[in-house]
């Protein structure tokens, strides 16, 4: 995800015009970022083969229209944690994102969120146009709703110490 991340993240600065620069990286034990690459890379490979790409689709996915169950959704939340670093290594803020609703339901509210937040600024005539990113397109209007549908966001300015890995209060 970083470098998809990091693209994205450029193309908001560059177009809100926020300056300064962005770099992406996510963390991990050596032999978890060593064995990720190469279970990428061979992913990769395998799925540009026309008839593996059918045999696994066949034989080892799921069918369409197949998810998580009710129970396990239930059991499931997430929680992301950003952090902004100057060049010194100093953290000047931190964000953390925490949900008691699973990956899977949550898509769906964001999705529904993102389309109302595109009504909303078309109707105020602030929707911009092009190719924009979730941010230059929808703005704080998106947050504002996904807070209001229960997702909570908390930001901490300058030091603070490492978020916890609790499960979110329900």
């Amino acid at each position: 995800m970083a470098a998809t991340n990091e693209r994205v993240v450029r193309r908001t600065n560059a177009l809100l015009g926020y300056g300064g620069t962005y770099v992406e990286a996510q963390e991990g034990t050596m032999g978890t970022v060593v064995g990720a690459t190469i279970a990428g890379y061979l992913t990769a490979a395998v799925l540009a083969v026309p008839f593996l790409r059918r045999y696994i689709a066949e034989h080892w996915l799921p069918p369409a229209g197949t998810g998580p169950t009710q129970s396990q959704r239930e059991l499931s939340w997430y929680k992301c944690v950003f952090v902004a670093v100057d060049k010194s290594g100093k953290v000047l803020r931190r964000v953390i994102l925490s949900d008691t609703r699973d990956g899977y339901t949550a898509s769906g509210l964001y999705i529904a969120e993102a389309a109302l937040s595109a009504l909303q600024r078309a109707k105020e005539g602030t929707l911009g146009a092009g190719v924009l990113t979730p941010m230059a397109a929808f703005g704080d209007v998106l947050l504002r709703r996904v807070q209001q549908a229960g997702v909570v966001v908390e930001v901490m300015e300058a030091e603070a110490p490492p978020a916890s890995t609790t499960t979110p209060a329900q």
